[in-house]
């Protein structure tokens, strides 16, 4: 079993370097159809309904994925002021009205996450997308496994004191009250808004240690 396991993650491993885009892309599309049935058997009505109260998380799913296929820098100022807008829009003067008011937050932190990388980007040459478009497997395992442990540990704290709730527009499976879509991919937003930050001291070093090899 252990063997299966190392042969299967050294597989993916192999594949992400080799197709890190259609991986990127693919992993987007698979988060929305967990959403999409977990919100089926939370609630279980329609497909067009299920369709209708999460097609909202597209508005981010598509333009993400045409940025990954097409990564240009001037992409990335371009959707990182659109969604900033959007998020302006919708969070103060409640326009458009089709998008819930909950994905405002959504969009502001999409919108730091793109800016933030398009200045890594001019200064850097380098940002948390591209390398993650790059086949950088050790990044985008440890943003997955780090997001994940600490989103469902966090909610689970929270859950019985209650500091913090949620409500978003369509009905989600829940484990002791926390939503399973949220405890999965709920802090992936907050996470890349927060390292884009970060990440620039991580590719900068200190002028003594340029010529260090390790």
């Amino acid at each position: 079993m252990n063997r299966f396991i190392s042969n299967f993650v050294e597989g993916c491993e192999i594949e992400y370097e080799r197709h890190p885009r259609l991986f990127f892309v693919l992993a987007l599309y698979a988060a929305y159809l967990i959403i999409f049935i977990q919100s089926y058997f939370a609630l279980p009505r329609s497909l067009l309904l299920v369709f209708q109260d999460t097609a909202d998380m597209l508005l981010f799913i598509v333009p993400v994925s045409f940025v990954a296929i097409r990564l240009r820098l001037r992409n990335l100022p371009i959707f990182g002021l659109l969604y900033f807008a959007l998020g302006i829009a919708r969070a103060f003067f409640g326009v458009p009205t089709f998008i819930h008011k909950e994905y405002a937050t959504i969009a502001f932190l999409v919108a730091i996450w793109f800016l933030g990388d398009w200045l890594n980007l001019k200064v850097f040459k380098k940002s948390l997308i591209s390398e993650l478009l790059r086949g950088n497997y050790y990044l985008a395992a440890g943003l997955i496994l780090s997001t994940v442990v600490l989103g469902a540990l966090v909610e689970f704290l929270n859950a019985p004191a209650g500091l913090w709730w949620y409500n978003w527009p369509f009905p989600s499976l829940t484990i002791f009250g926390v939503p399973v879509f949220l405890a999965a991919f709920g802090w992936f937003p907050w996470i890349f808004a927060m390292l884009v930050f970060l990440y620039p001291f991580a590719l900068k070093r200190p002028r003594r240690f340029k010529n260090n090899k390790f």
